[in-house]
């Protein structure tokens, strides 16, 4: 069965979330890292002594990546993204990931493993939704078998959206991303950032349409 928990490193840190099922668990997203002991502290507990299969990143943004490093050094995981996450990572940009914007340098990671369409990590699979617009190389993920969707910063719950004012942000191609998700009808809804839905997650989907629909 699988389970979800939602860890807090750090104020500047994005929702960093283990997905957990019989002894293999998969971390989605490991925030800034500039708290790294706490980080690696967070997911080892939560880990409680599973393996860790795998590191999915929702997208480029160092919020969201920035402890990528801390945890392969760590746990010795693979890392996957999409093509443009890779390649942010892969130069260390400071600006296609915001780390400038957190006063900190991004360290280039190499070897992240793209994945297009679906990803399988012992008992866990997982679906790969493409949905730039808050960033060129967002991604969302749906676990097959819970119907949870982590969907990043392309939308939050209570009527939130990604922004689309940072270098590689695009409005239209964001409408057209969130209404690609409502057709997943998840589940359960986890977001980057803010509170998550385990009820009806379509109805904060919708939300966050009717938010930008207009604009």
């Amino acid at each position: 069965m699988v389970e979800i928990l939602e860890l807090h490193p750090g104020m500047m840190d994005c929702n960093v979330l283990l997905v957990l099922d019989g002894d293999m668990g998969v971390l989605i997203d490991p925030g800034t890292g500039m708290n790294r002991e706490k980080l690696l502290g967070a997911v080892g507990a939560g880990l409680n002594g599973r393996s860790l299969g795998g590191l999915i990143l929702t997208h480029e943004h160092f919020d969201h990546v920035g402890g990528t490093g801390a945890i392969v050094e760590e746990f010795g995981c693979p890392v996957y993204g999409s093509a443009e996450t890779a390649q942010v990572l892969k130069d260390g940009d400071p600006m296609r990931s915001g780390a400038f914007l957190f006063g900190s340098d991004m360290d280039p990671v190499e070897g992240v493993n793209v994945i297009d369409d679906n990803l399988e990590i012992g008992p866990l699979g997982f679906n790969i939704i493409h949905t730039p617009g808050h960033s060129p190389g967002s991604i969302s993920i749906l676990e097959r078998s819970s119907r949870a969707l982590f969907c990043g910063d392309l939308v939050f719950c209570d009527g939130g959206v990604g922004r689309w004012d940072l270098p590689g942000g695009h409005l239209p191609t964001l409408k057209g991303s969130i209404r690609r998700i409502l057709d997943l009808n998840p589940g359960s809804l986890y977001p980057g950032h803010g509170r998550s839905e385990t009820g009806d997650a379509r109805a904060q989907i919708e939300s966050s349409y009717l938010t930008i629909r207009h604009l």
